[in-house]
């Protein structure tokens, strides 16, 4: 279940450390902007932190480690997440929950209601709510409050918006 950040300074924090740490055990140091690019590009989350992170050591070639390191990192590592991470999430929905997770992707908030969902998609929250709970038992979306629902990954919607053969809602 995704967690709700009530203090994003030192969410922000943990994150920053989670990077700066284990390069500076090793002797070796990475400017304040790349951390910030890596601590962004991730949201915070901590796969994400180490996906980017090794990502880093791969493309840096002498330390410090730069801002153009740690943008090829990022950028290498969302193409590995596309290829694992996010699509094994995409493979597990069936054509009529990739329609639910297109329109939440497609909604422009990061919680849509499950009304305006069941609007988009020609149906009532009644008969969308089978196809919310299994999402939601897959692991896929969660519901912040009554009658919102959420990714349960930063970054899926931007995954589901790149897929060529997404539903179309």
């Amino acid at each position: 279940m995704c967690q709700v950040r009530t203090n994003r300074g030192a969410y922000d924090a943990q994150a920053r450390d989670a990077i700066v740490t284990p390069i500076a055990r090793l002797n070796q140091s990475i400017s304040p902007e790349a951390i910030d690019y890596i601590v962004a590009a991730s949201d915070g989350y901590p796969y994400f932190l180490q996906v980017f992170g090794h990502e880093l050591w791969q493309a840096a070639q002498q330390s410090p480690f730069t801002l153009a390191d740690a943008v090829d990192a990022v950028e290498t590592g969302h193409a590995s997440l596309d290829s694992g991470f996010y699509s094994s999430r995409w493979l597990r929905a069936t054509e009529a929950e990739k329609r639910y997770l297109v329109a939440i992707a497609r909604s422009g908030t990061d919680t849509p209601r499950t009304a305006a969902l069941a609007e988009v998609l020609g149906s009532n929250p009644q008969s969308m709510a089978p196809h919310r709970d299994s999402c939601i038992r897959k692991g896929l979306i969660w519901s912040p409050s009554r009658g919102l629902v959420a990714f349960t990954v930063p970054g899926m919607a931007d995954f589901i918006r790149r897929q060529p053969n997404a539903p179309i809602v």
